[in-house]
C-alpha cells in the first residue's frame, strides 16, 4: 500500500525505486477506498507525484508477449515452476460447457483459486523477480533487485538478491521529519558516498559467495558489533586529539607571537594539527568492518 510503503528507507540503499504502472495505478485507487483523512490521501498523493517528477520514482510496464521470449536462468525457472504446480494444487476446476475451447495447458488454470496468503505472496514475488530479470535484460549496467514479501520464493538456491534484501533490513528508517531535501543532501555528501559504495561492494561480494542466509547473518552480526566497538574507540581518540591539539595549537601559537619568535613557529602547532588530523583518517581506514559504516552513519545523521 503506497501511505505504507517506507520510500526514504528504501531510497538510502537503491538509487532508483520501479514500480509496475498499472500496480501504481490500482494502488492509488485502493487509496480513495481506505479509511484515511482527505490530508493524508493528498499527501501520500503529492509526494509520489513529486518523486515521479525527481526520477526517484519511476514506473515500468511489461506486456505478456515479452516474457514468452525471455529466458530466465535455472534457478528462477525452476521456482516458478514450484508455485506453478502449488497453484495448480489449489485450484478447484469448474466443469462447464460454457468454457471456451483452450489447451490442455491452459485448463489446468480454468476453475477457483484456493489460495492462502503464503500462496498469494509466493505468486507476487514471482512477478516481481520475473519483472526484475525482465528489465536486466534491457540495461545490462544496472542490478534490479525485487521488493519480495518474504524469502519463501527463493527456493532452489541461495539467490544474489537475497544479500540486498538482508541489508536493506539493517538500512534505518529516516526519522518522520527527515525531509527528502536532507535526505538527498546525505546521500550526495562525499564522505558518505565512499562508505556507501563500500556498502554495496560488500553486498556484491556477499552474493558472489552465495551462502545461506543464516551465514549470512553470522558474518553481518560479527562485522557490525566489531566496527561498533572500534569506531567508538576512534571516535574517543579523535575527541581526545582535537582537544589536545586545541591546547597545544593555541598554547605554542599565541606565545610564539608575545616572543616575538621566528613567523614559522607560529605554525607548528597548526601543522602538527593536521598531521594528526591525517593519521586519524588513516587509521580509519583500517577499522574492522568498515563496508558497515554507512549503515552506522545514516543511523547517526538521520534517526
Amino acid at each position: 500500500m503506497l501511505r505504507k510503503t517506507p520510500f526514504k528507507k528504501l531510497a538510502l540503499l537503491f538509487d532508483q525505486l520501479y514500480v509496475d504502472h498499472l500496480a501504481l495505478w490500482r494502488s492509488k485507487l485502493d487509496l480513495e477506498d481506505k479509511k484515511v483523512s482527505a490530508e493524508e490521501r493528498q499527501f501520500v498523493l503529492s509526494e509520489i507525484d513529486w518523486l515521479l517528477e525527481k526520477g526517484v520514482l519511476q514506473t515500468y510496464s511489461i506486456e505478456r508477449e515479452d516474457f514468452q521470449t525471455l529466458s530466465f536462468d535455472t534457478a528462477l525457472f525452476e521456482d516458478m515452476q514450484e508455485v506453478s504446480t502449488t497453484v495448480e494444487a489449489n485450484v478447484v476446476r469448474i466443469e462447464d460447457n460454457s468454457i471456451p475451447q483452450t489447451t490442455s495447458e491452459e485448463f489446468k488454470f480454468v476453475g477457483s483459486l484456493c489460495a492462502t496468503n503464503e500462496l498469494i505472496f509466493k505468486m507476487e514475488d514471482i512477478g516481481l523477480r520475473m519483472a526484475a530479470a525482465f528489465l536486466g535484460t534491457k540495461d545490462h549496467l544496472t542490478q534490479y533487485i525485487p521488493l519480495v514479501n518474504s524469502f519463501d520464493s527463493y527456493g532452489k538456491k541461495t539467490s544474489k538478491e537475497v544479500a540486498s534484501h538482508f541489508v536493506l533490513n539493517k538500512i534505518p528508517a529516516p526519522a518522520d521529519d527527515t525531509s527528502w531535501e536532507q535526505l538527498f543532501e546525505f546521500r550526495s555528501d562525499p564522505d558518505v558516498k565512499r562508505k556507501y559504495y563500500a556498502l554495496v561492494n560488500w553486498i556484491n561480494d556477499m552474493s558472489d559467495a552465495d551462502m545461506p542466509l543464516p551465514h549470512l547473518a553470522d558474518k553481518y552480526n560479527q562485522l557490525y558489533s566489531e566496527y561498533l566497538r572500534q569506531y567508538h574507540l576512534h571516535k574517543l581518540q579523535n575527541s581526545l586529539t582535537k582537544v589536545e591539539m586545541l591546547v597545544l595549537g593555541g598554547f605554542e601559537v599565541v606565545t610564539s607571537l608575545l616572543f616575538h619568535q621566528n613567523v614559522m613557529t607560529a605554525f607548528k602547532g597548526l601543522l602538527n594539527i593536521r598531521k594528526e588530523q591525517i593519521a586519524l583518517l588513516e587509521g580509519e581506514k583500517n577499522i574492522v568492518g568498515r563496508e558497515l559504516a554507512y549503515i552506522v552513519t545514516a543511523e547517526e545523521r538521520l534517526t
